[in-house]
């Protein structure tokens, strides 16, 4: 029953991101929600799996490079010239060549460095009670 659910919420799930796609929804800072969600997913399994650790490290670091390169279009021109750089022949040289995704990946690169710096990787979560013994101050008297 349960695998049935998931494969139900799963379908639902695409169904939704392909009518999404018809009309991309952009997330704060321009965006798009599913490059967000990509990139949290990718960057979990990269982690090994996703649970709530990864996902905490993973969502930080997204946000910083959506700090770091605040224009959406700059962040995918990067991603493609990563992703075809390395295509031999002259399809590859095609990207190569290109001085605006150099220095596009370039900028994607220290992004990944801030992110990484300033988001380290969970390693445990801890919910934390408050202290009774500890005096609570409050704004409001």
């Amino acid at each position: 029953m349960t695998r049935i659910m998931h494969l139900t919420a799963k379908t639902g799930l695409g169904l939704a991101l392909a009518l999404a796609g018809m009309q991309p929804s952009l997330a704060a800072g321009g965006y798009p929600t599913e490059e967000t969600i990509r990139y949290v997913l990718d960057c979990m399994a990269e982690f090994g799996q996703q649970n709530d650790h990864n996902m905490y490290t993973c969502v930080c670091r997204h946000d910083v490079i959506t700090r770091e390169i605040p224009v959406y279009e700059h962040y995918d021109g990067a991603r493609v010239y990563e992703r075809y750089k390395v295509m031999p022949g002259e399809k590859g040289g095609f990207f190569r060549d290109s001085k605006l995704g150099e220095s596009y990946y370039e900028k994607l690169v220290a992004a990944r460095e801030v992110a990484v710096k300033e988001c380290p990787k969970v390693r445990h979560l801890e919910a934390r009670k408050p202290d009774p013994d500890k005096e609570v101050k409050t704004l409001v008297e």
